[in-house]
Formats: C-alpha cells, sequence, structure tokens
C-alpha cells in the first residue's frame, strides 16, 4: 500500500475504534507477518495463493469473532 502497510492500517482502524473484522489478503506466506497482523486486530488471514477457496469462507468466521488463516507452507 502507497501510504501505510496493511498492519499500520489494521492498527490505525483499531485505534479509531473500529469494530469492523479485519481480513488481511496478502501474498505472504509468513508466520512472523500473520503474528503481527493478528497482533494488529486481524481476525482473518487469506494467502493469495488460496484466494479463490479462502476468501468467501473467511468471512463468516470473522463476522463471528473467529479467527480464520489460510493453510499455508512459511517461507
Amino acid at each position: 500500500m502507497p501510504v501505510m502497510s496493511g498492519i499500520d492500517a489494521a492498527k490505525q482502524t483499531r485505534i479509531r475504534g473500529s469494530k469492523a473484522g479485519i481480513i488481511f489478503l496478502t501474498v505472504f506466506q509468513d508466520t512472523d507477518i500473520l503474528a503481527a497482523a493478528k497482533a494488529a486486530g486481524a481476525k482473518g488471514y487469506v494467502v493469495k495463493a488460496r484466494l479463490g477457496t479462502d476468501l468467501i469462507p473467511a468471512t463468516n468466521p470473522v463476522l463471528a469473532g473467529r479467527d480464520f488463516v489460510s493453510q499455508f507452507a512459511p517461507e
């Protein structure tokens, strides 16, 4: 993202009081980035390699306040 990272955007969303369910859509199959996203308030983490199978199924758990993480092999 040109202005700030997705991690920073999620943090700002939470700081401003939003209760929105945040789902990251990313190319990064990295457990450190996953941990940073969750710490920033993300409930979902969908890797682009699994976009077609995971994005829609991620919405219901996230809307219900549960986590959803795509299966991936960390780099």
